[in-house]
Order: structure tokens, then C-alpha cells, then sequence
């Protein structure tokens, strides 16, 4: 599915993580790990010319961005958030 290399999800992503976080602490859950790490580290604006690529050409370009950020220690917003939604709700 090429839907989650797309940057407009990140808002609900850190939503989604929220919720999961808070449902962690409040049920004494004691670790939880989110899929699609590589999401942390990079995503596509979206484009209607992404469409007519195949899932292995959009796949393709999100990994270059991934790769590349992740050589220079750069993370998305989404990657951004996480420190801090630990900060919030992870116990010491």
C-alpha cells in the first residue's frame, strides 16, 4: 500500500500514537512499538502525479527520502513527535 508514505497522515499518525500511549499508561501496559519506523525518518508530499506511478516506483522515492534523512539524522514530524509523546507519557 503506498497510502502511508504520505506526509498529510502525520497529524493522524500522532494522533493514533497518542491514543495508543495513553491507553499504555492508563492499563499499565509496559511497552509498546510502533510499526512503519521508517515513517519517523521521512514521508512524500503528495502529488496526483504519484498515481499513475506503480507501488514500486512511490515505495522507491519514499525510501531514497528515508535513506537520506537517515544519513544526516533527520526525522519527520511524525519522528519529531515521538521524544516527546515518551516524555509524556513513558515512566521513569
Amino acid at each position: 500500500m503506498r497510502l502511508e508514505t504520505y506526509r498529510f497522515w502525520a497529524p493522524l499518525d500522532q494522533k493514533f500514537m497518542q491514543g495508543i500511549a495513553k491507553l499504555a499508561a492508563d492499563t499499565d501496559i509496559e511497552f509498546v512499538s510502533f510499526l512503519w519506523g521508517t515513517n519517523f525518518f521521512g514521508d512524500l508530499d503528495y502529488q496526483p502525479q504519484l498515481d499513475t506511478l506503480s507501488y514500486k516506483d512511490v515505495r522507491q522515492m519514499f525510501n531514497r527520502a528515508v535513506s537520506g534523512n537517515l544519513g544526516q539524522a533527520v526525522v519527520s514530524s511524525t519522528g519529531a513527535y515521538y521524544p516527546t509523546l515518551i516524555a509524556a507519557y513513558g515512566k521513569s
